[in-house]
């Protein structure tokens, strides 16, 4: 942390608020799925999947409860980091200048590492369900990819915005 860096009070944007919106959204459609279908599933449902998306470990119906506890877990962690931007390590020099641009792009960035995160595990929720009634199948290697990319996006489209506002 540069201790250096002004510590400014950042307006939270209305688009911040409606993806904050959309994670609780994710997690309370997750959670209310999880338990419209908890008592259908079987006594050992897949918990780990390998690197093509193929299932390799299995475990109690009740783990599935992990995945949505770890959504608000991560959820709840980055919106408190995201209060501190003063505190962040940025790719440019942070001026009182430059200062609340950049901190703009860095919460803009961790809310939509925030919506990613919580979307991917709801997704996986509902694919563990699937796979777990069907008795069979995994969740491919698609979906992991998928996520990564997604979040190379936003951690590059944020660098590219940081330097083009020195």
């Amino acid at each position: 942390m540069n201790k250096n860096q002004p510590k400014l009070k950042v307006q939270y944007k209305p688009l911040w608020r409606y993806i904050d919106i959309a994670c609780i959204v994710s997690i309370i459609a997750s959670i209310v799925y999880l338990i419209l279908n908890f008592s259908d599933l079987p006594d050992q449902i897949p918990i780990h999947f390998n690197a093509k998306g193929e299932a390799d470990s299995f475990g109690s119906k009740s783990t599935i409860w992990i995945i949505p506890f770890m959504s608000v877990f991560q959820y709840g962690l980055l919106t408190i980091i995201s209060r501190y931007p003063h505190t962040f390590n940025y790719t440019v020099k942070i001026t009182d200048k430059n200062a609340a641009k950049q901190y703009n792009v860095a919460i803009g960035m961790m809310s939509n590492l925030k919506l990613s995160i919580v979307i991917f595990f709801s997704y996986t929720s509902y694919q563990i369900v699937q796979i777990a009634k069907a008795g069979q199948g995994g969740l491919g290697m698609a979906s992991t990819a998928l996520l990564l990319i997604v979040i190379s996006l936003i951690i590059i489209n944020s660098i590219i915005q940081s330097k083009s506002n020195k």
